[in-house]
């Protein structure tokens, strides 16, 4: 029989192929078009620290973001990895020294501990109902259970959103999607 972990690792390895096949040329439109979702979005504006990420595996690059992040002097953090399974977000700011974590992501060195108000998120698949499936670390959903006040903005491809996910009581539910697409809020349906 099954098991609901079977069926989230079915979807990841389809998911990660799919996204990996994407061109670059599609991969750099669907960034600047998530960019601007984003960005003109209430949620940007009123938010004055926004976690981010570096994007390895095909995950929607959230660099266009990064940049007008800078250009409207927004705090940015991205997630570093800590003994144990859990993760932190760190100040991140322009030329600072990142170190590469045990699973070859860059992140920042050191740093105080820091709290969003915006968190954006890779996704490796999605639902409108603001169900996620991500890389199947936890490291996200462990965060998350223990800073409910950040709000969340899962990024990704639109060709990676899912009908229904299958999930774990921890499995943690996020705000927004922001793909190519538009900008879905989760709790509106």
């Amino acid at each position: 029989m099954a098991t609901s972990q079977d069926s989230k690792s079915t979807l990841r390895k389809q998911l990660r192929a799919k996204r990996r096949a994407l061109s670059q040329e599609s991969q750099r439109a669907a960034a600047e078009a998530v960019a601007n979702h984003i960005a003109h979005s209430d949620l940007w504006h009123s938010a004055n620290k926004v976690a981010l990420y570096l994007a390895t595996d095909g995950e929607l690059d959230p660099g266009p973001l990064t940049t007008r992040a800078r250009e409207a002097s927004k705090v940015l953090c991205l997630p570093a990895v800590l003994p144990g399974k859990d993760m932190e977000f760190r100040l991140w700011e322009t030329g600072a020294d990142l170190s590469m974590n045990h699973y070859g992501i860059a992140e920042p060195a050191e740093g105080a501990p820091m709290e969003p108000d915006l968190i954006c998120l890779p996704l490796v698949g999605w639902s409108r109902s603001g169900a996620r499936l991500g890389m199947g670390g936890g490291y996200y959903d462990r965060f998350l259970a223990k800073h409910p006040a950040s709000t969340t903005i899962g990024l990704a491809h639109a060709m990676q959103e899912l009908d229904s996910i299958p999930s774990e009581r921890w499995d943690m539910m996020i705000d927004y999607v922001a793909t190519e697409d538009g900008l879905w809020n989760c709790h509106s349906r």
